[in-house]
């Protein structure tokens, strides 16, 4: 009797690289779901679609520590993912019509690009004050006592379960139709952070995981709004445990039209 071949599972990718000290080049096309599984290995798209598929067996862009993907002008429909090793620069391209709000949004619409701040365009409606911060929530097991305490920027919030959120409440904003552009910084001291921007109803601007490597990242969201709203932000836990981080610098400006929110990338 012939004895079974052990057949090896390989978890499906896009485009997989290994070895190191090794670049490589797109030069326009599609790309998606990549892994690069090697030593100081750079990935360079140039002026290439750059999605992050979901609802497929692939699983998320893999990058390993000292090797990185770097996305020069790159557009995108779906979403670019976040990770510490994905660096986009010049020019991010959304079309239109994947901007509006909607009940859940995608939630890959949101850049780690610290080069968006920096050239902050359009109107600035709203700055988030950093000083003293109220917490309010509806948490199961939680003390009511502290639902509505106040806290500096340093926030921790023991949360009891998933499906649990604490919100800001000088963060809320009413918004009217148009286009617009929110930039904030993120610490994740501890836990595994959500964060949400949304009115928890029509609305979701942004779902976001934060890198948690306890170091600041800037993340830059955009959307349309074609509805007046009041919109927030909202922290919770993806497995329900307590968490502890920092947001500064939070800004929502808004542009003209699509053309000037693009200008503002």
């Amino acid at each position: 009797m012939k004895r079974k071949k052990k057949i090896k599972k390989v978890v499906p990718f896009s485009f997989y690289f290994e070895g190191k000290n090794s670049s490589y080049n797109f030069f326009g096309g599609r790309i998606n779901n990549i892994k690069v599984d090697g030593d100081n290995i750079n990935v360079n798209a140039y002026s290439s679609n750059f999605e992050h598929l979901q609802g497929v067996e692939a699983k998320d862009s893999d990058i390993s520590k000292n090797s990185y993907l770097n996305l020069i002008n790159p557009s995108s429909e779906q979403g670019i993912q976040i990770h510490p090793n994905i660096n986009i620069s010049g020019k991010v391209n959304f079309p239109d019509n994947t901007l509006i709000m909607k009940p859940t949004s995608l939630p890959f619409r949101v850049f780690s690009n610290p080069n968006i701040s920096k050239k902050m365009g359009g109107q600035i409606i709203y700055e988030l004050n950093q000083g003293t911060l109220h917490l309010t929530g509806s948490l199961q097991n939680y003390n009511i006592a502290n639902t509505n305490k106040k806290v500096d920027p340093n926030i921790q919030i023991n949360f009891t379960a998933p499906r649990q959120y604490m919100r800001i409440e000088e963060s809320k904003t009413k918004l009217s139709p148009g286009y617009y552009l929110v930039n904030f910084d993120v610490k994740v001291n501890k836990g595994k952070v959500l964060l949400y921007i949304w009115d928890r109803d029509k609305n979701q601007f942004i779902s976001l995981k934060p890198i948690q490597d306890g170091k600041y990242h800037t993340y830059s969201g955009i959307g349309k709004l074609d509805q007046p709203c009041e919109i927030y932000i909202d922290i919770s836990s993806e497995d329900g445990n307590p968490v502890d981080l920092n947001i500064l610098n939070y800004k929502i400006s808004k542009a003209k039209n699509y053309q000037e929110l693009m200008e503002l990338f």
